[in-house]
């Protein structure tokens, strides 16, 4: 069997350190997420080039809610179902037509790839995750690197933002991709999308990411391999903040224990709900039933496959109780730490940063090679939008910030937790004494800030629990971790 097949780049062969061996060529084509057996018949390289119709529709630069809405940056804006429909609309036409696309063959098609003739090494400084730096950063002194000499390989070099010291952490791009050496030369037709052909070249993953991709994709392909048919891939990203409160109010969340004095008290869909003002569940259905019109799915008839990446284990739960019966084989993700994967992003050891960033990686690629991307606001699904290079993909980013109201809890939490173990020894997770479950103590006013940041209000059941303040954070951490 043959699993996730990055780009093979061709290893320098003698010369100087500056010189690349010119007589090479691409690999061959492989399916793109394809379990296949040595009889299996690969698709020509024409398969990769969609019609006019899908071309328009997949590589225009998306019009997410970040570009066309208008709230202001920074500012919560509650889910919108009539916004997030106008999105939907946009990608949610019948895809008739839809068959595999080889990202491989797809890159060779737009991009016009040729192996450099030397090297040209960028430093870079960037203090975001890997979406923010991709789009914002790498592709930008990749392009520029090009401008200046256009035969040469763009070698990125990361650039802390500050000293680091002995044994710390400090994220390079080139420890989790290979180092380039080709040099693209995108089609008239496909110029614009220049940044997409160096967002794929810049990010072909070294091996310890394509284990991860390989062994997560084996899992979503078995159904495909048995059924000897091919299906879509869907990818939902739902960020809700809660990978934030894990790098920075650990202590205060570990401080409720486990929360099982609450856990069979709240309905399934009431928990999971307790994503600021996002109806969840709304929007996980509306992303589902768009993929069922664009792949001629319905009732019994399940026509897509669905990985999910989210920073909140909870809520990946949540999608596959609301899902599970709608998609064809297991719905799919990864095991692993969620976080950020950028310098001073997270408070953990050396070997969970290093695991974070893996799993950042692993997650772009096979979100970049969905057919269908669908995704709450988040930089970083834009970022695997703009890897997915020459092939389509119908992509689409409904306005919402969940993660504002559960940092303005996160705070209210930590304010608390902090006052508490200050006249208190006892800091162990839960702050058991005897029996009793910490009840974290709010003055009035920061009971009615957590209440505000709670869906619901003052309607929300745990606001009338025997113990409201703990039941209302009880209800954020079942609902996230």
């Amino acid at each position: 069997m043959m699993g996730y097949q990055p780009l093979v780049f061709p290893n320098l062969i003698g010369g100087t350190k500056d010189t690349f061996p010119t007589n090479t060529t691409l690999p061959p084509i492989i399916p793109r997420g394809a379990i296949s057996t040595s009889t299996t018949q690969l698709p020509p390289t024409s398969t990769s080039q969609p019609s006019a119709n899908d071309r328009h529709d997949t590589i225009e630069p998306p019009q997410s809610s970040r570009e066309t809405g208008s709230k202001l940056p920074g500012t919560a804006v509650p889910y919108q179902s009539e916004q997030a429909a106008r999105e939907l609309q946009k990608i949610d036409q019948p895809w008739p037509n839809w068959s595999h696309c080889n990202p491989l063959a797809a890159f060779e098609d737009r991009c016009h790839p040729k192996p450099a003739t030397c090297r040209h090494v960028q430093n870079a400084t960037n203090n975001h995750g890997i979406g923010n730096a991709l789009e914002i950063t790498y592709v930008k002194v990749a392009s520029e690197s090009l401008r200046q000499k256009p035969d040469c390989a763009p070698i990125i070099h990361d650039k802390p933002v500050r000293p680091i010291h002995p044994g710390e952490f400090s994220f390079q791009l080139l420890d989790y991709v290979k180092e380039p050496s080709w040099v693209v030369q995108p089609s008239k037709s496909f110029r614009d999308f220049q940044a997409k052909c160096l967002a794929f070249l810049l990010t072909q993953p070294k091996q310890v990411v394509t284990d991860k991709v390989q062994a997560i994709q084996q899992q979503y392909s078995a159904q495909q391999h048995n059924d000897k048919q091919h299906y879509p891939l869907v990818a939902m990203h739902l960020r809700t903040g809660w990978s934030d409160e894990m790098q920075r109010n650990v202590p205060g969340w570990d401080g409720l224990g486990s929360c099982e004095d609450y856990q069979n008290q709240f309905p399934v869909d009431m928990a999971h709900h307790a994503v600021s003002d996002l109806p969840l569940k709304q929007v996980i259905l509306d992303f589902a039933t768009a993929a069922d019109r664009v792949f001629g799915a319905g009732g019994n008839h399940k026509q897509w496959r669905l990985y999910v990446a989210s920073d909140a284990p909870g809520i990946r739960n949540y999608v596959r109780h609301l899902l599970h019966d709608r998609v064809v084989g297991p719905i799919v993700w990864q095991e692993g730490r969620i976080g950020h994967n950028y310098q001073g992003g997270m408070a953990t050891s050396l070997e969970e940063k290093v695991a974070t960033s893996v799993s950042a990686f692993t997650d772009l690629v096979i979100m970049s090679e969905a057919d269908m991307l669908v995704c709450i606001s988040s930089r970083f699904p834009s970022a695997a939008n703009l890897r997915s290079g020459g092939c389509p993909q119908r992509f689409a980013e409904v306005g919402a910030f969940p993660r504002h109201e559960l940092a303005i809890a996160g705070d209210l939490l930590h304010k608390a937790w902090t006052k508490y173990t200050s006249k208190s020894k006892n800091t162990s997770p839960g702050a058991i004494t005897g029996s009793t479950p910490w009840c974290p103590a709010l003055d009035e006013e920061a009971k009615a800030k957590l209440f505000d940041a709670i869906p619901g209000g003052r309607d929300n059941p745990c606001t009338t629990a025997v113990d409201p303040i703990r039941a209302c954070f009880c209800l954020l951490k079942l609902s996230h971790a």
